[in-house]
Order: structure tokens, then C-alpha cells, then sequence
């Protein structure tokens, strides 16, 4: 018997998936969420699929090193004092 017929298409929608007006959230870009959907492209035949992990992948390396900017910005100290 098919698993298909035992479950039929069932959604789950979580209520984390919402923001508080209603909208769909989108989750933060994960370079290896990114690699599994270029993974399931690439082996499933859908080159769209394929091309979505790759942006995927490329935002997460993107976010990535912006929050490294922004956390060695904070870090730096400025002196008014000038050492010798």
C-alpha cells in the first residue's frame, strides 16, 4: 500500500511561520539548507531548484561576513589619548 494514500498531502503550518500581522516569515539564509536544496535540484533534475540553494548559500556567506564587519566595528575602540 502507498504511503501516499495512507497520508494524503498534509500541510503543516507552524505558528512561527507567521509574523503578528499575518505575513509569511522568511528564515534567515542557511548555507546548509542552501547546499540541500542545490543537493535535491541537482539529483531531482530541477536546474530552478538547483539555482535557488546556490543564491541561498551565496546570502548566507553574504550575511556572514557582514555580521563579522559588524562585530569587529564594535570591537574597535577609539582613544582620544595617542600613545608614543
Amino acid at each position: 500500500m502507498k504511503i501516499s494514500k495512507i497520508f494524503p498531502k498534509i500541510k503543516i503550518e507552524w505558528a512561527s511561520h507567521f509574523n503578528p500581522d499575518g505575513s509569511r516569515r522568511k528564515p534567515d539564509p542557511s548555507a546548509t539548507h542552501g547546499w540541500y536544496v542545490k543537493w535535491r535540484g541537482t539529483f531531482g533534475g530541477g536546474e530552478d531548484l538547483r539555482n535557488k540553494g546556490l543564491k541561498e548559500i551565496r546570502d548566507a556567506n553574504r550575511r556572514s561576513k557582514e555580521a563579522k564587519k559588524k562585530k569587529a566595528a564594535a570591537r574597535k575602540f577609539i582613544s582620544t589619548f595617542k600613545w608614543p
